[in-house]
């Protein structure tokens, strides 16, 4: 089984300004999203374009076949661009029921991409929570 990371976000406020509320939360939701994808060592593309978001139920989607010339580190292009702006639209029309969301990725070696295994970039997830903790105040 492969680890999981996780970041617990609660949204407080005023019960009038929900939709702030709802807004604030899609908006972290998505700055994970943007920043686990672009911070992904890319060798193939595959691990970068196999990053999904779903809501309420993580996703167990993988293609082993995702990888895409051109891809790079740091980029939201292609097939991973195009995943993105379909999540952020699919949050958007959700937006006022949203309470879980899950950011997965189900290439086998995500967990040794994430320890350090490229020499790229490691801990790509870990600093993406730890920014949208930071940017929703809850940093401890």
């Amino acid at each position: 089984m492969a680890s999981q990371f996780k970041v617990r976000i609660r949204v407080t406020g005023d019960p009038y300004n929900r939709k702030d509320i709802d807004r604030f939360f899609r908006q972290i939701c998505m700055s994970i999203y943007r920043d686990v994808i672009q911070g992904t060592p890319v060798d193939t593309g595959r691990a970068k374009n196999n990053w999904d978001l779903s809501m309420n139920t993580p996703s167990s989607s993988y293609d082993p076949n995702a990888g895409e010339s051109g891809t790079k580190q740091g980029t939201l292009g292609g097939r991973s661009g195009i995943k993105y702006n379909t999540a952020d639209a699919k949050l958007k029309l959700n937006e006022k029921r949203l309470t879980t969301v899950h950011i997965t990725n189900n290439v086998p070696y995500i967990e040794a991409l994430e320890q350090g295994h490229s020499p790229q970039n490691k801990l790509f997830a870990e600093l993406a929570m730890r920014k949208a903790q930071a940017l929703a105040g809850l940093m401890k």
